[in-house]
């Protein structure tokens, strides 16, 4: 090949293919708004340039200097804004011009003609741009300067002209500024080229002048909404106020810069910016996407595959299988005859970003904006992460969105460059997500082992140092070995485990990791990846070999791992150094992941506690409360019990030491702090382990004024208030201890009662708790002071107790109507006894009415005539009982005719009331008597047979 000069070098081109180049001018339509005018022509080729003057093909090409531009399209603006710089095609073949993403997707397919096979493209017509030819064609040089207003010159003096588009001829004239000001040499490239990211260049430029709220008035006043969104998100990420009241009138104006769909992105960008400046919506935009971020990874929930549907557990199988995403088909003939799997079927749960089958492209961006905007290094790792397992990516790919998923990579690349480049933390921070998310399943190379060739973000950030060792040696990673450790203890994949070691294995060779602290070094040596575990082992043996005094810590330290070889170094450490564990030392025990596996060690130590020791566990237990609840430490309910056994020693310290523990769990019962629940019942234990005299002495001392309190702490206040004061507690807190509260609880509350009986006598609820209860001892005090009661109240309280739906209850009332009453049951008795739901109640009842009627010869006169008035003069009750007693009432005076009179009275008495049908019985049956009407003594046993079955049903009944 010849040598080439300089400006034939510029000219080169290695394609077979001419390049269309495009030309981007500004004018205005008749409406008067800005449009973009676009020439396309084609850079001809001008020589072939051969290896050798023999050689056949060309090695490359050497281009026209000009371009003849030959079509132009123009797009025209909105309420006075300048269209957004469109990605446009020139499909020569055709002779159109459509936009790119059109020429991707057009199908294509193999003609046959008289010349032969010809690939035809089919483009969507929605994609076909209108275009036109050029009066006359237009030549400019391609390469070197040539200002716009010379392009406009020449199109003038030509007498081009073009479809409804008048050309402004000096872009000062549009954008407001004068044409030699300094912003013109940034503004003119930001709005014309056809790269996204040369534009973006010329911006940062822009801005780097420093522009007044004026100067960015005077430009948003014709910018695209593309370049107002560039302008947004740039003055979020720097974080800048100045245009925060210029955005707000933008966003309250309601006026459309560009189509609705076009004007969303601008409205999204300005939302991000003004929620920048709002503390309160800047933190709920943050829990927002926190809390949404899982919802970006792509988890099929579903799938359907040659008519055989996987869910549940058969598509867990099938989809932990190794490169399980990347076999899926994107195509599935059989499923429903549409075959597309992906944007086809409903492959997910409907969330945020998803509505079960296609994703919200839209909220998928904002999300990725936002969380830059706001300097969420660790939501970019983890979007980041998601880009690059393979669910997401499966899920672009397969529905056609390849466009859309390379965007947010190359979004993702630039943000953690940036990150790299000019603020390292945010750039570990990220990358720190990242790698500990990664498992062996995400890796996209299709190997049998996990070597993560194929995952961008991988290969790109930390690959290099696995490889190469140079690499290892010059990485940043270097200076924050922390970030390195916490990977390497949380890593779940392997090539995140070797990334890791090839870090660690240099500053192992360098000795710089035997700074390291022993408990450090033991954490580090229970790492899950042997190789890098092996590093920090060597270190570990040897200091631990070095140490002749017991340290409880390190002890703790070693039992807290989940390697046996650690494990039998801590027992010959305790063996050779005679240890013996210290209070504060059991207590870390419950931060341990391994406490069942050492629960034997701290059960000995804590029986062997001395009274002294058992106060210093019980206290380091209380200091520790908040560390329990930011670790969120849960006990075994054995464990749990256990912890409150130190309080029976407790007795044996100083007046002056129990009163000390008690105010310490008495404060954080009162200040309403949140407590473990085996800590709260450490607190309860405390409070009222002592006897009841030591207790009320210390409360006298005491303050229990409280705030707001859970019910539980209540329940404890409550508690001791009744004991300082000698009051009994509420009836609501009775219910509470009752019902919810532990075991020690109920006990002070049945020695508060035994203390303060006396006070249950005007208290009946509080008695009918106790009456009710499972408790025994409460059980007899309620009944002891029932039974002590003064009659009269005595029995309302009794026929509460008929009234209990309880059986422990309502035996105890039955049990004493017997004492009492005899086979006499008072009238008011029978009343709430008729009406009982239970069965046992009501055959006591129809017990006592068939001794009553048993045997009319031999009953007792007085009883039989109190059990007739009773229920005669029950208002419509027992109606059918009623009529047989009034048979039994002739048979009644064949035997006793001396109570005649007194039956005559009764019967008058009814005869007289407004009820019918008991006037009616009670006339018949005193007419019967009068007239002498006496039955046979033979019927007596027939009637009396009638009249105790009618009696029990109807008492059953009722």
């Amino acid at each position: 090949m010849r040598e080439l000069t300089f400006e034939e070098k510029q000219r080169l081109w290695k394609l077979d293919t001419p390049p269309i180049r495009k030309l981007m001018l500004w004018g205005r339509d008749s409406r008067k708004n800005p449009c973009l005018l676009i020439l396309y022509g084609e850079q001809e080729i001008e020589e072939e340039i051969k290896s050798s003057p023999r050689a056949y093909y060309a090695e490359a090409y050497l281009l026209k200097p000009s371009v003849v531009y030959t079509k132009y399209a123009v797009f025209h603006g909105m309420n006075g804004h300048l269209p957004s710089i469109p990605n446009t095609y020139y499909y020569k073949e055709k002779d159109l011009i459509c936009y790119t993403a059109g020429y991707k997707t057009a199908k294509g397919y193999w003609d046959y003609d008289e010349h032969g096979y010809e690939w035809i493209v089919e483009i969507e017509p929605k994609y076909i741009i209108k275009s036109y030819d050029m009066g006359e064609r237009a030549a400019f040089r391609y390469y070197g300067e040539q200002s716009y207003s010379e392009y406009v010159s020449y199109l003038k003096d030509k007498n081009i002209r073009f479809q409804d588009c008048e050309l402004i001829e000096h872009p000062g004239d549009l954008f407001g500024f004068e044409p030699d000001h300094p912003y013109m040499q940034a503004i003119i490239p930001m709005c014309s080229k056809e790269r996204l990211y040369t534009r973006r260049k010329y911006l940062k430029q822009f801005m780097d002048m420093q522009p007044s709220v004026e100067d960015y008035d005077r430009l948003l006043q014709v910018a695209s909404v593309e370049l107002a969104c560039g302008i947004f998100q740039e003055l979020t990420e720097k974080r800048s106020p100045i245009l925060l009241e210029t955005a707000k009138r933008i966003s309250e104006s309601g006026e459309l810069w560009d189509k609705a769909g076009y004007h969303s992105g601008l409205t999204r960008c300005i939302r991000q910016y003004l929620h920048l400046f709002d503390e309160k919506r800047m933190e709920e935009q943050k829990t927002y996407i926190y809390e949404t971020l899982p919802e970006m990874d792509l988890h099929i929930k579903k799938l359907c595959l040659r008519h055989k549907v996987l869910e549940g557990r058969a598509l867990e199988e099938y989809l932990s299988r190794p490169h399980a995403y990347q076999k899926i088909p994107y195509y599935d003939y059989d499923y429903n005859g549409s075959g597309q799997v992906f944007g086809g079927q409903k492959l997910y749960e409907k969330s945020t970003y998803t509505d079960g089958t296609n994703l919200y492209n839209t909220k998928f961006k904002d999300t990725i904006q936002m969380a830059k905007a706001y300097g969420m290094a660790d939501a970019i790792g983890k979007i980041a992460y998601y880009l690059d397992a393979p669910r997401t990516p499966a899920y672009l790919k397969g529905s056609g969105r390849s466009g859309a998923f390379h965007y947010y990579q190359r979004y993702l690349r630039r943000t953690l460059d940036e990150y790299r480049a000019s603020d390292e933390q945010k750039f570990i921070t990220a990358a720190r997500e990242m790698l500990t998310s990664y498992t062996d399943l995400d890796d996209q190379s299709l190997e049998d082992e996990p070597y993560f060739e194929m995952n961008y973000f991988f290969r790109t950030y930390f690959q290099e140092v696995i490889l190469d060792q140079e690499a290892a040696e010059q990485s940043i990673w270097n200076r924050y070995r922390e970030d390195v450790v916490y990977i390497a203890r949380h890593a779940k994949a392997q090539p995140v485990h070797e990334f890791c070691y090839a870090l660690l294995k240099r500053a192992y060779d360098q000795q710089t990791l035997e700074a390291c602290e022993m408990k450090e070094l033991i954490m580090l040596a229970d790492i899950p990846y042997e190789k890098t575990a092996g590093l920090f082992k060597n270190l570990l043996f040897a200091k631990l070999e070095a140490l002749q005094e017991f340290d409880g810590d390190v002890m703790v330290a070693l039992m807290n791992t989940r390697s046996e070889e650690l494990w039998q170094a801590a027992q010959s450490y305790f063996k050779r150094t005679n240890g013996k564990f210290q209070p504060q030392h059991l207590v870390e025990f419950l931060f341990m992941d391994t406490i069942e596996a050492w629960y034997g060690i701290l059960e000995e130590n804590i029986k062997h506690f001395t009274a002294e020791e058992c106060s210093a566990f019980l206290k380091s237990l209380a200091a520790k409360r908040e560390e329990f609840l930011e670790r969120q430490i849960k006990l075994s309910e054995e464990t749990a019990q256990l912890l409150q056994e130190p309080v029976a020693k407790l007795e044996a310290v100083t007046a002056m030491e129990q009163k000390e523990l008690f105010l310490c769990y008495g404060s954080l019962v009162l200040q309403g702090t949140n407590m473990p629940d085996f800590l709260f019942g450490v607190a309860e234990a405390v409070l009222f382990g002592l006897p009841y005299k030591e207790l009320k002495n210390i409360l006298e001392e005491m303050d229990l004024g409280h705030g707001r309190l859970a019910q539980r702490a209540y329940d404890v206040i409550a508690l001791l208030e009744s004991l300082r004061t000698d009051r009994l507690p509420k009836d609501s807190v009775l219910l509470s201890v009752l019902e919810t509260g532990s075991s020690r609880l109920v006990k002070t509350l049945t020695q508060i009662a035994g203390q303060l009986r006396e006070q249950l006598t005007v208290r009946t609820a509080a008695l009918m708790i106790f009456f009710e209860c499972n408790v025994y001892h409460l059980n007899q005090i309620a009944q002891s002071v029932f039974e002590g009661m003064p009659d009269a109240k005595r029995e309302q309280l009794h026929m509460l107790l008929l009234d209990s739906p309880l059986e422990q209850a309502y035996r105890y009332g039955i049990k004493k109507l017997d004492d009492w009453y005899g086979n006499k049951v008072p009238k008011s008795f029978i009343v709430r006894m008729m009406e009982h739901p239970c069965v046992e109640v009501k055959a006591y009842l129809s017990k006592k009415m068939e001794q009553a009627f048993a045997d009319l010869k031999d009953v007792d006169p007085d009883l039989y005539l109190y059990y007739v008035k009773t229920l005669l003069y029950l208002p419509n009750q027992v109606s059918k009982s009623k009529e047989e007693i009034y048979h039994t009432i002739p048979v009644f005076l064949y035997y006793y005719p001396q109570r005649q009179p007194e039956i005559e009275a009764l019967l008058l008495d009814i005869g007289s009331t407004n009820s019918k049908i008991n006037s009616e019985r009670a006339l018949v049956a005193l007419a019967g008597i009068r007239m002498g009407i006496r039955p046979a003594e033979e019927k007596q046993t027939a009637h009396k047979g009638a009249q105790q079955r009618n009696l029990e049903k109807e008492v059953g009944t009722k």
